[in-house]
């Protein structure tokens, strides 16, 4: 009689166990609570940016441009890119310099994975970055034209797969920072469709 206890008992149990187990079981979708298809798909486009270097705080130049976001088939990626960007230095008053400019025209291309943000954003961490430095109009740069605290690799221009960025897109605005990794620059990117 008390072996027979022990078996109901037992067998009691591991439905018990079973219904636990079928009551917290996943359904596909929530096994896959990424971003939607539709949303990776509305991010691609043409925006229109500006893009601002800095150094700590404070801003080194400033200047319009346009980028490009693309999906990549398949994924829950996209990549960004813009060429040639080349902007006015700013001044001790925040403004744009009539003389001086941006001794590099730079380039970046970066694949991002897009994921769940905070209030509906969608979270941006790239995982293949390339930051390039041409000098702009191809001359070599005189170490003389550039802002204090900055040590260049080459004066004949440089470039990087090891650049990292990260940021946001929410309604058609983009938010980035990039952090090239060659130099002690963080180049932020805010852009709209």
């Amino acid at each position: 009689m008390r072996i027979t206890s022990l078996k109901n008992l037992s067998a009691l149990f591991i439905m018990f166990a079973l219904a636990m187990n079928l009551t917290t079981a996943c359904s596909k979708s929530d096994d896959n609570e990424g971003v939607s298809e539709a949303v990776v798909n509305s991010m691609a486009g043409t925006y229109k940016a500006t893009i601002a270097p800095t150094m700590g705080n404070k801003k080194m130049a400033e200047g319009p441009h346009t980028i490009y976001i693309e999906r990549v088939a398949g994924t829950q990626q996209v990549r960004m890119h813009y060429e040639n960007f080349n902007a006015p230095f700013l001044d001790k008053n925040g403004k744009p310099s009539e003389t001086a400019r941006m001794p590099f025209d730079m380039t970046v291309d970066f694949t991002f994975v897009a994921t769940p943000g905070e209030n509906g954003a969608v979270a941006l961490k790239s995982i293949k970055g390339y930051f390039k430095a041409a000098p702009h109009n191809g001359n070599s740069v005189d170490p003389k034209q550039l802002p204090g605290g900055i040590a260049i690799p080459n004066p004949n221009g440089f470039e990087t797969d090891k650049a990292t960025a990260e940021g946001t897109w929410k309604d058609n605005k983009l938010v980035l920072r990039i952090f090239p990794n060659i130099l002690p620059v963080v180049v932020n990117v805010e852009a709209a469709k």
